[in-house]
């Protein structure tokens, strides 16, 4: 499963999926392509915290201009985790060990993925 995710992002609605292998997701009646990956420009403040690996971001988390979700793959299963705009931008993930991160933001309608290898 390592490497071969791919996070989509409706356009119209915001939902956001995530595929392993080859499939076209349809979100409000369009077909949605993947997003394109970019590296990691925003680097997360990774720490532990009561048995759990901290996440925290120093972005912004305006209406425009967001961090929509987090997702963890490692070699045995991926994590997603939604945000939303005027949350803390910082999630918990039990266990990062080996693992690839990938967050997915969104900034006046323009959505991408950057990922960062744990």
């Amino acid at each position: 499963m390592k490497n071969n995710l791919k996070i989509y992002c409706c356009p119209v609605c915001g939902s956001i999926a995530i595929a392993s292998g080859n499939m076209k997701p349809c979100c409000c009646g369009d077909a949605l392509m993947a997003l394109p990956e970019k590296a990691a420009a925003t680097t997360p403040a990774i720490s532990e915290m009561d048995g759990e690996m901290l996440i925290e971001y120093n972005v912004p988390m305006t209406k425009s201009d967001y961090i929509a979700a987090v997702a963890v793959e490692r070699y045995d299963r991926v994590v997603l985790i939604p945000l939303f705009p005027e949350q803390a931008p910082q999630v918990r993930i039990a266990d990062t060990t080996r693992a690839t991160l990938y967050t997915v933001f969104r900034r006046n309608g323009e959505a991408w993925a950057e990922k960062l290898a744990l």
